[in-house]
């Protein structure tokens, strides 16, 4: 069912934005949501957990979906600001708190991460007051904090999830302006930084060698540096500089499937 919601949403917005096929397709995904979500109430408020908000996180962006197919039409603008929210949810109440539960660090209190991620959310979409962006502060530091008790986190991962409380406090600060450019370089760092580089390592079934991490995270931090440089310098050679760096993620990303699917030495 998640799969065939995936496809028809897909399909339907290649074709033309929110039609028939957009409606089911994202109808069948967020009931499978909130399916979960109730599947998974006994999480909330648990103690010692940084699953305790999901559930809410993942209901909260589901009523974001109605309002964004109203507006697609009536107003691209304040629509495109509601899915950066609705992104934003899923990202800080649930993606983020999953990854950071495997990683076995200290919890937050469930209401001040709730709080954060909701904040946070509406500070990057619908609603950018200067307030707000404390909850994107709130996040970084609990999540920096966490990172220095916790012992035995490679070195390379320690580096990009201190790149991104940076990127974070930064934004929430206002120290960087919320442009195009900064926002696509924060969101691939978000995700193909620490989320990624976090859940191959959760399921890889060989430890990766060291060598093949450093050089991601350089070849990573390359593109991110390449895209963030646009939106203060024209040089034309910025953008093939990071199609190529992306490029070669792409193909380390295949190498290493085929690594890990090769019959150990």
């Amino acid at each position: 069912i998640y799969v065939l919601g995936i496809v028809l949403s897909t399909i339907g917005f290649i074709r033309a934005g929110y039609t028939l096929e957009s409606i089911i397709g994202s109808t069948l995904v967020g009931s499978v949501w909130l399916v979960s979500a109730w599947k998974q109430r006994k999480l909330l408020w648990q103690k010692a957990s940084w699953l305790s908000a999901a559930p809410i996180g993942i209901l909260l962006a589901s009523f974001c979906v109605p309002p964004i197919a109203i507006m697609t039409r009536r107003n691209p603008t304040f629509a495109l600001h509601l899915v950066q929210t609705f992104l934003s949810l899923l990202l800080f109440l649930v993606a983020l708190p999953t990854i950071l539960e495997h990683q076995r660090l200290s919890p937050p209190w469930t209401l001040f991460w709730l709080v954060c991620g909701i904040s946070g959310a509406l500070f990057v979409g619908i609603l950018p007051h200067p307030v707000l962006g404390v909850g994107l502060v709130g996040m970084a530091l609990w999540v920096q904090f966490a990172m220095i008790k916790q012992r035995g986190i490679p070195l390379d991962l320690q580096l990009l999830w201190l790149l991104w409380t940076l990127g974070m406090v930064a934004m929430g600060i206002q120290l960087v302006s919320n442009n195009h450019f900064l926002a696509i370089a924060g969101l691939h760092l978000t995700i193909l930084g620490p989320f990624l580089v976090s859940v191959v390592s959760f399921f890889s079934p060989r430890p990766i060698p060291s060598l093949w991490r450093w050089f991601y995270c350089i070849t990573l931090l390359t593109m991110l540096g390449a895209i963030a440089a646009q939106a203060y310098l024209s040089f034309v050679w910025l953008p093939t500089l990071s199609a190529l760096s992306g490029s070669l993620l792409g193909v380390m990303a295949v190498a290493l499937a085929f690594w890990w699917h090769s019959e150990p030495a």
